[in-house]
Parts: structure tokens; C-alpha cells; sequence
């Protein structure tokens, strides 16, 4: 794909030279994907800097074909826009205590139109590879469990904020048919803006019960695909892959 221009949410990488991964913790990709996308995004008229649902998210760093790159995804039309106009290629990167350059412009490695990610055909399972830590806040606390009802609840609510003019209409008694059916994974204790915070990573098997429930979980885990799910996904945390499952 060579434009971005009728995406809403889209995957992006930026390859990059000078800087190794393994030493590159998550909160460095926050500052420098924030320090590339708020202030642009609040000079274009777009929700950047200070907003509690960003537009996009930072993702860990991947090596593709021996060459290490970078990751963001964004969520809305505007936001993918303003990425596809970004020019890196040149600019110097500082990941903690490493600096490098980009060698290439952000590119496009997955995008969906809204109406593609709201139209999907409802299936009623899905396993959910949950590959950065997982967390979920309720006040002071912080939770690792992957329980349906708070996942679906926080994506719906992350959904009505980005996108106002079409939301998600959430029944709790649809919210109720949604079990889990398997469940393989642990949790991960790491530390964001100076608080301890346990995560989930690993696997579960989501069952939705009625044909209302599995639309609305096809709907909202192809949304997380890109968008993360739990607390901090703009730092990189709740990333997620969908894989295989019977029905």
C-alpha cells in the first residue's frame, strides 16, 4: 500500500539504524512517538497532547527482514493522514541511552477502512494472544485479569471516544454471554510513570453466546487489533494478535 488517505486505523513502521531493541524499553517508544505525533497532531487540530484516548499508539520494536523498525498504529482518519505526510528519513531517534536515524519514512503494514472494521462478519470465538503486558486500572488499582466484561466495557468506551458519530451500543446482559473458554498465560510486574503495574500476556479462547454479543466482540477485537486493549496502550501495553480458532 502506497497511501493511507481512506484508512482509520493502520499499522506503521519506521526502519531505523543505530539502535538495538533488546535494549529499548517501552516508555522510550511513548516519548519519542509522542514527541513526533502530539504536537503535530494539536497544530493540524487533531487530539495529540494532553488527551486521555489518543489517536494512536506506540508498539514494540520488531525486526523485519534483519532491519530493526519501529511501530505506531492510529486510529482515526485524520491521525493516519497526518502520519502518512510525517518525513523521517534522516531524523535522529534517541531511544534511552541510544541515538540512531531513520532510514526510511513511516509505511503501512496493515490498514482498515472504519466501515470494514465495523462490518466485520460476527464470529462467536476468538483467541486472543495478548503479546505486551495487559493491565486494567479501576481507581489506584491495577488488575492483570483479562475478564470479558471490563475488556469489553473499556474498548467500547475507548470506541465512543474516538468515534462520537458512530458508537457502540454495549448491552450488559450481551457483555454477560461472553465467557472465557480457555485461558494460557501469566502475569508480568514492569513499573509506568513510577507505578508498579502487573500485566497479563499469553492467550485465552473468548465464546460469545447470542449473535448480538459475537458482532460486538468481532467488532471491538478487530478495533484492538490496532488500538491495544486495557490501560497505557499508547505505551505500548495490550497489544494484541487474533489467531486461529474452532467455532
Amino acid at each position: 500500500m502506497t497511501t493511507a488517505e481512506r484508512f482509520a486505523l493502520a499499522h506503521w513502521v519506521i526502519p531505523v539504524m543505530g539502535i538495538d531493541p533488546q535494549r529499548v524499553a517501552l516508555p522510550h517508544l511513548h516519548a519519542v512517538a509522542a514527541g513526533w505525533l502530539d504536537e503535530g497532531l494539536d497544530v493540524a487540530g487533531i487530539s495529540g497532547h494532553g488527551q486521555d484516548v489518543k489517536p494512536w499508539c506506540a508498539l514494540p520494536m520488531a525486526d523485519i527482514d534483519g532491519v530493526a523498525v519501529l511501530g505506531l498504529t492510529t486510529l482515526t482518519e485524520p491521525a493516519t493522514d497526518f502520519v502518512n505526510e510525517l518525513e523521517l528519513y534522516g531524523s535522529p531517534i534517541t531511544l534511552g541511552d541510544q541515538t540512531g536515524r531513520a532510514i526510511g519514512d513511516p509505511g503501512i503494514v496493515e490498514a482498515h477502512t472504519f466501515a470494514s472494521v465495523r462490518g466485520a462478519v460476527p464470529t462467536p470465538a476468538h483467541v486472543v494472544h495478548f503479546t505486551t503486558p495487559t493491565t486494567f486500572r479501576s481507581g489506584q488499582r491495577s488488575s492483570p485479569m483479562p475478564d470479558p466484561f471490563t475488556m469489553i466495557r473499556s474498548l467500547s468506551l475507548r470506541w465512543n471516544r474516538l468515534y462520537p458519530n458512530n458508537p457502540i451500543t454495549v448491552d450488559t446482559r450481551d457483555i454477560r454471554s461472553i465467557w472465557v473458554s480457555d485461558l494460557d498465560g501469566r502475569n508480568i510486574v514492569t513499573t509506568v510513570k513510577q507505578a508498579t503495574v502487573s500485566g497479563f500476556v499469553g492467550r485465552i479462547r473468548l465464546v460469545a453466546d447470542t449473535p448480538a454479543a459475537a458482532a460486538i466482540l468481532t467488532t471491538l477485537l478487530n478495533f484492538a487489533r490496532y488500538a491495544g486493549v486495557g490501560s497505557f496502550t499508547a505505551r505500548g501495553f495490550g497489544r494484541i494478535e487474533l489467531e486461529e480458532t474452532w467455532q
